[in-house]
């Protein structure tokens, strides 16, 4: 028995110790690999941060690397660290000069509970060196955090990087202070002179559909020519008077929105909408006319609170929303009207769950909503999801409204046989090609400024100077960034159309895909043919 204990003892202690050392290992590992990389002398780093989880989008990033060299012949890109087995390892893309010379390293620093966002900047502060520009923002509030991170940290050895959001579209966002109220931020001017967005804001956005939605006579919000011809009927009869007033708001076409509290993006870009559509201040770069001032009705907005919910069903809130909607609410906001010909507008500023319940709800109490609304939304739902995903996320059996969104790049410009041929990077059906497009652009111009490629072309060698690299993207001709270094709008925008077909025109669910663009600044053009969209 003693000989039996003294064995089960001594076993146990083993394993303990064993654990212990694998414990030690481990932390001592991640310690070590939870650290920035070094950068060479006459190399310069761009730091991207994302979430470590998100090893789908670095996949896309990569691909949009790869892409801007085509777009930019002299760039050469070596992505052989880009795909590491170890999860904690920082992955690393080089680009270089026509093959050769000083290295611009891209590099995936990644968000987790161990290394939030103020762990890596506090770390690459430390550095000898710290990156020429910090690259993220794939959604408003992560944008925010970064460059409200970015702006605390005081110290750098050298000069602080620049701010380069990808994807954050939110103008002014609400966000606890370091007081612990909510305060408003303007997200540009949060890291102030070094933030540069490369993606169109909430207003470039809502302004590009309301256009494109104008000048589509099967989409413009319109009154009831029933009850037009009526009001011109009573306008010689002796009430006129009183039938004028009535008809004046009536003919008007009608525009309600809808939005969740808790995503700022939503109520940012939903108060942008209604700027775009019932402000009077012109635009600040467009430089157009707006043809529908004076043409709109505004009912004010309805918030919800919160955008949890199930697949179609929708929450408590929503649901009293869809209500006020449907039937009004005492005398502060009209319902959608549902006269013969009646089109309304209804701005949906969220991602599909949230207006895929919303819509469903109005459809399914009053079928001919699908056939007198018109949902508007930015970029929160993309092409992925009424096409790739179309069968799942936005099926036109379960949401039958015409609907317009907006997105950065093109997302049909597949690649051809002949340049698919052999590129593991290349654009292939059915996937979107609008985020590798706009992680190239991101890619290319900071590149050509970095390596001094543009407007001159000199190709002066890689500077590892921040300021010099902001003053470069800002000299670029014609100019890409406004004063604050918001991209500037008027040109590259697109926008998705998805036009439910009707059961009577064909035998099983479907519908037509378009995509439009302003490129030019000339007036909306269709990119390639519609697409078809079937429905399992």
């Amino acid at each position: 028995m003693p000989r039996l204990r003294f064995a089960f003892w001594t076993a146990l202690v083993t394993l303990l110790l064993v654990a212990a050392g694998v414990t030690a290992f481990r932390l001592g590992t991640a310690a070590t690999t939870n650290k920035p990389l070094p950068v060479p002398p006459g190399d310069a780093e761009i730091a991207y941060f994302h979430t470590a989880t998100n090893a789908g989008t670095w996949e896309r990033f990569v691909a949009g690397i790869h892409y801007a060299a085509r777009l930019q012949p002299r760039l050469r890109v070596d992505e052989s660290k880009a795909f590491l087995d170890q999860t904690t390892a920082v992955p690393e893309v080089v680009v270089t000069l026509d093959g050769a010379g000083p290295r611009l390293l891209i590099r995936w620093y990644k968000q987790s509970s161990n290394m939030r966002v103020e762990d890596w900047v506090r770390e690459l502060a430390r550095r000898d060196r710290p990156p020429l520009a910090v690259a993220g923002g794939g959604s408003s509030d992560r944008a925010l955090e970064l460059a409200r991170v970015l702006a605390a940290q005081k110290e750098w050895r050298g000069k602080p990087p620049l701010l380069l959001i990808t994807t954050a579209t939110a103008s002014k966002l609400e966000a606890k202070d370091e007081g612990g109220s909510f305060a408003p931020f303007d997200l540009i001017r949060v890291y102030p002179e070094r933030t540069f967005r490369f993606c169109f804001t909430n207003k470039q956005m809502a302004r590009a559909v309301i256009d494109f939605v104008w000048s589509r006579p099967e989409l413009r919000p319109r009154a009831s020519p029933v009850f037009t011809l009526g009001a011109v009927g009573l306008a010689a009869s002796p009430w006129n008077g009183m039938v004028a007033a009535v008809a004046g708001q009536e003919e008007l076409g009608q525009a309600f929105s809808v939005q969740w509290g808790d995503d700022p993006y939503s109520g940012d870009l939903a108060r942008n909408f209604r700027k775009v559509l019932f402000d009077e201040e012109d635009d600040d770069d467009a430089g157009r006319a707006r043809p529908w001032r004076h043409r709109m009705a505004s009912q004010p907005p309805l918030l919800i609170g919160s955008s949890v919910g199930g697949y179609l069903r929708p929450n408590a809130q929503e649901a009293a929303a869809v209500q006020t909607l449907v039937a009004g609410g005492q005398f502060i906001h009209a319902p959608i009207p549902r006269l013969p010909l009646q089109r309304s507008l209804l701005i949906l500023p969220t991602v599909p769950p949230p207006a895929r319940r919303v819509l469903a709800a109005l459809t399914g109490t009053h079928p001919e909503y699908s056939r007198q609304l018109v949902a508007v939304s930015g970029d929160g739902i993309s092409f992925n999801h009424v096409y790739r995903d179309g069968s799942l996320v936005w099926n036109v059996r379960l949401v039958p409204v015409p609907l317009v969104f907006f997105t950065h790049q093109n997302p049909v410009k597949w690649d051809s046989a002949e340049e698919a041929d052999g590129s593991t990077f290349c654009l292939r059906p059915d996937n979107g090609t609008d985020d590798v497009l706009q992680f190239a652009e991101v890619v290319r111009l900071v590149a050509e400024a970095a390596y001094d490629l543009e407007p001159l072309g000199r190709g002066a060698g890689l500077t590892s100077d921040s300021d010099e690299l902001a003053r470069r993207m800002r000299d670029r001709d014609p100019a890409y960034f406004d004063s604050d270094g918001n991209r500037r709008g008027g040109r590259g925008e697109y926008i998705v159309y998805l036009r439910p077909r009707p059961a009577s025109e064909s035998a099983v669910p479907s519908a037509t895909l378009e995509v439009w663009s302003d490129a030019e600044g000339t007036g909306w053009r269709p990119v390639g043919g519609a697409l078809e969209v079937k429905y399992r």
